[in-house]
């Protein structure tokens, strides 16, 4: 494993890998003759503590990675998590990553703050591609591999009732800081505990250097995704295809592709004549 490197996480369309005050995301994006790969490292800038990441909810099941002949290269008996908590990431702060509740192939990661911690220490510097705030607060990541999203971070206070009270938080890209991202909470009470939520998700980019057009799509009962339309590249990316090349010359062929629930690419093939197909 990487240096600094304690846990991996899989996403969909790519894994992740956490260490200390770092998440390392490697995304994957097929094309007609293999695959292009992006990665991109999400670092805590400025964080002043070494807070050892730690397991936490034990799942059943072991992994093992046996890699070349020597024994030495073998990772065997590994144990797997539902959480990783990184403690005092900041004075009074703490992080835990964990797969999403709502989209098992998303990652999410809280931000635990403490009362009398500050949230505004919270700093995050994108490094491997091109970052970009949008006007809702979503955190955009431009690759070669597809768009990496942070979705606006949502942040909550337990009342004394017992109550989630949600509290006013957005990313913010402070002055002179290229490439590294705030995050600005208001309103929140700093005698209680404050948890900053956001969501990693990652969308993939399916097409050639012609005119694709998507038509439509459909899930069947093992949440597989079938996604059709039509196109006129000649390297539109193919996957195990019934039709590996265009038949139409200068004029459209139908594409098909079917994706798994976790965003894994089982085909994706051309379908037509010699003339236009849609």
């Amino acid at each position: 494993a990487p240096a600094g490197v304690g846990y991996v996480a899989r996403l969909r369309g790519g894994t992740a890998s956490l260490g200390y005050g770092r998440m390392t995301v490697r995304l994957a994006r097929p094309q007609q003759q293999g695959w292009r790969f992006a990665q991109v490292s999400l670092s805590l800038e400025g964080r002043r503590t070494q807070g050892r990441p730690q397991g936490a909810e034990m799942l059943p099941g072991t992994v093992s990675y046996l890699q070349g002949r020597r024994p030495e290269g073998w990772f065997t008996g590994l144990r797997r998590f539902a959480e990783v908590w990184s403690p005092e990431v900041y004075p009074g702060i703490d992080l835990v990553c964990r797969g999403g509740r709502q989209d098992p192939g998303a990652l999410e990661y809280d931000f635990v703050v403490r009362p009398g911690a500050r949230p505004e220490q919270i700093r995050l510097r994108v490094a491997g591609g091109v970052p970009s705030l949008t006007p809702n607060g979503d955190l955009h990541i431009h690759t070669p591999a597809g768009e990496l999203l942070q979705h606006r971070p949502v942040a909550w206070q337990e009342t004394a009732a017992g109550a989630r009270r949600l509290v006013e938080s957005r990313y913010v890209a402070p002055s002179g800081a290229e490439g590294c991202f705030g995050i600005r909470v208001e309103g929140h009470d700093p005698r209680r505990t404050l948890v900053i939520d956001p969501v990693l998700s990652f969308s993939t980019y399916l097409g050639g250097s012609g005119n694709d057009d998507g038509a439509d799509v459909a899930v069947d009962s093992q949440g597989n995704s079938y996604v059709t339309g039509s196109t006129v590249s000649t390297n539109f990316p193919t996957l195990n295809p019934l039709q590996g090349s265009l038949n139409g010359g200068l004029l459209s062929d139908v594409w098909v592709a079917c994706f798994t629930p976790a965003g894994q690419l089982l085909y994706s093939t051309y379908l037509g004549g010699n003339r236009a197909d849609h």
